[in-house]
C-alpha cells in the first residue's frame, strides 16, 4: 500500500512544481522574444 502511495503522491507534487516553473519559462522566453 505504502508503494502504491508513494508513486501517486510524487508525480502529483511533481506537476504541481511543473506548472508554475513551466509558466514561468514560457513568460520569460516571451519577454525575452
Amino acid at each position: 500500500m505504502t508503494a502504491q502511495n508513494r508513486p501517486g503522491t510524487q508525480p502529483g507534487a511533481l506537476l504541481r512544481l511543473t506548472l508554475p516553473t513551466g509558466a514561468r519559462t514560457a513568460r520569460r522566453r516571451s519577454d525575452t522574444t
